[in-house]
């Protein structure tokens, strides 16, 4: 199964059709997996799938999470941070261009207040301050309450 085969039974599948043979061949090679590693039973999956057949699906109920682990003053410390909502409604799952432009979008608003600051490459991550990256997440579009840090 190529690439854009798979990626065409996914689509299917999430549009509620039915996808191809070759995606349901690899999907319950999938799914007997599960079972074989205790990760699900066959009766979970089997309900699962007979809701799926009557259009009965589950409600969204997403978001994103951040864990980080390391040492801070030279004691272990981790730090979690989660979207505090979460659901089909929610700004950053209504679409692939949610998910992965508007951070795109944002660091570039950042990179052109910040033009001729900096000199050389660096990953955004390396040059963006927090506050102001949630800042330029909301002048492209994010609902300011959808953040996850709002310091």
């Amino acid at each position: 199964m190529t690439v854009d085969e798979a990626i065409d039974f996914i689509e299917e599948v999430l549009r509620n059709r039915v996808g191809s043979l070759a995606g349901w061949k690899y999907s319950f090679g999938g799914m007997i997996g599960q079972i074989r590693r205790h990760e699900s039973s066959s009766k979970v999956l089997l309900k699962f799938l007979g809701s799926a057949a009557l259009r009965r699906t589950y409600a969204w109920k997403g978001g994103l999470l951040s864990r980080a682990y390391g040492t801070k003053d030279g004691m272990p410390a981790a730090a979690i941070r989660r979207t505090p909502v979460s659901g089909p409604n929610t700004y950053l799952v209504k679409d692939m261009a949610s998910v992965t432009g508007t951070a795109c979008a944002a660091f570039m608003v950042l990179a052109l207040e910040q033009s001729g600051e900096r000199i050389g490459a660096f990953a955004p991550e390396d040059w963006a301050e927090p506050k102001a990256f949630y800042d330029a997440l909301v002048s492209v579009g994010t609902p300011r309450h959808e953040i996850v840090e709002r310091a």
